[in-house]
């Protein structure tokens, strides 16, 4: 028997094996009646980590047949016990989860651990949604989210760390070596994520554009985060609070995305004697004629945007006096397939990080990688694609084009990293991304289906 949870009606759930070998889980209740609720002769293969609720369902973490890992929940209301998946690997990007619990209205909090098994992460979800805590959906908390003032380095739970009000108790390391015991109170999806696809900003034949939308803002530190894509390789985005200066950010390789966080801190110093006004959250892009960005993911966790409107689109306007052009797009990227072919980690460093690195970029049937890429704007888990010197011939991308995969087609092979890269620094490529541009426009995307030989 592993696992053993027991919930407030005396109930025990469990797993164990079977007499014929078969691994199951099963729920006994307090008068003696034993429940299998799943085996592992459907689509499950192993279970672990089990949380009963008073309402005798059953949240685990395990892994199907073909090596899916993910979070489930079965709940065991009607004639037959029904699954519902959390989340799995291919969405948290790791497929060491390491605990979970369940509260009685069926959300579950779960943690996983990056596949480095250094830093932990703490999600929550139901199966139908995600709730963000304290950072962007459905992140409570992990490497690199701010709480309480402070950037995590990694957070665990335990069972029993999510209550009925969707509360959630975590133990939070952070990143000046501090540990905390916390508290984290669920806050509305929809008030913090402002949409969930992108708008893009032009400049159209003039020189400047901008989008705005009023945000409802407590007295406290609060970090907005959104991911930014310049479409060219010049021109510069500032981000204002009413008229505050916030960030400002420009253009780097076309195609690449930023993901960038600013700490708004609105803690007061003196008592105010005035109703403070809800002010205005501004994008403006300006430059020379042609300039273009993708703006994405915008959330500030535990505020409020408005939302009177049933359109999520139609809580921004625009402003095009200066002769540009913006609107709601759909940012989704073109699919690629890569293989990384060699990653060189400095010395004495973990494997995990990297300096440089080979990839290739795999043609198919309906995409030629070696004429449909805007080779200079590739770029490989934050690193560059790296140039040639100009005595061989001028500033180029090191690509070349050759078949890897022995289907037929060449595939383009290119180098990335930077020799000009501080001394220490190195780059994380774990699950890493590829990512660029066309020369029709569109963005692609491509990541590591497996370590490289």
């Amino acid at each position: 028997e592993n696992s053993p949870s027991i919930n407030g009606l005396n109930t025990v759930a469990f797993t164990a094996m079977r007499h014929d070998g078969l691994i199951a889980i099963f729920t006994s209740a307090d008068d003696g009646t034993v429940t299998q609720l799943v085996d592992n002769t459907g689509p499950f293969a192993f279970f672990n980590e089990i949380d009963l609720n008073d309402n005798g369902s059953v949240a685990f973490y395990g892994s199907q047949w073909g090596g899916l890992f993910g979070v489930w929940r079965i709940d065991s209301t009607g004639s037959s016990p029904t699954v519902t998946e959390i989340t799995d690997a291919t969405r948290t990007g790791s497929a060491n989860f390491t605990e979970v619990s369940i509260n009685d209205s069926g959300q579950v909090a779960y943690s996983f651990r990056d596949p480095g098994d250094f830093v932990s992460t703490v999600s929550i979800g139901d199966g139908k949604r995600v709730h963000p805590i304290f950072g962007p959906p459905s992140i409570v908390a992990g490497p690199g989210t701010v709480a309480l003032g402070r950037t995590v380095f990694s957070a665990e739970i335990g069972r029993g760390a999510l209550n009925n009000l969707g509360q959630i108790v975590l133990h939070i390391l952070f990143d000046d070596g501090s540990q905390m015991i916390a508290r984290a109170d669920l806050v509305d999806l929809f008030e913090n994520l402002a949409i969930e696809g992108a708008f893009q900003l032009s400049t159209g034949a003039g020189n400047g554009t901008g989008m705005g939308t009023t945000v409802h803002l407590p007295p406290t530190l609060l970090v907005l985060a959104f991911d930014a894509t310049f479409l060219t390789s010049q021109g510069e985005l500032k981000v204002q609070l009413g008229n505050r200066p916030l960030a400002s950010v420009r253009a780097i390789s076309p195609g690449v995305r930023q993901r960038i966080r600013v700490p708004i801190d609105l803690r007061q110093k003196t008592r105010s004697t005035t109703p403070a006004k809800a002010p205005e959250l501004k994008f403006v892009l300006a430059g020379a004629p042609g300039v273009a960005v993708q703006i994405g993911n915008i959330s500030i966790p535990g505020t409020r945007f408005n939302s009177s409107q049933p359109n999520a689109a139609a809580q921004w306007h625009f402003d095009t006096k200066g002769g540009g052009r913006a609107g709601f797009v759909n940012a989704t990227r073109f699919p690629v397939q890569i293989k990384v072919l060699k990653r060189e980690p400095r010395e004495n460093e973990k494997k995990e990080q990297a300096r440089t690195a080979t990839v290739a970029i795999l043609s198919t049937a309906n995409f030629d990688a070696t004429r449909d890429i805007r080779r200079d704007t590739l770029n490989f888990a934050g690193m560059p694609v790296r140039h040639g010197p100009e005595a061989k011939g001028g500033d180029h991308p090191q690509c070349t084009e050759r078949d890897v995969n022995d289907d037929g087609r060449p595939d383009l092979v290119c180098e990335f990293g930077s020799t000009a890269s501080p001394a220490g620094s190195s780059v994380q490529v774990r699950n890493a991304m590829l990512e660029g541009m066309t020369p029709y426009g569109w963005l692609i995307e491509g990541r590591e289906a497996g370590r490289a030989q």
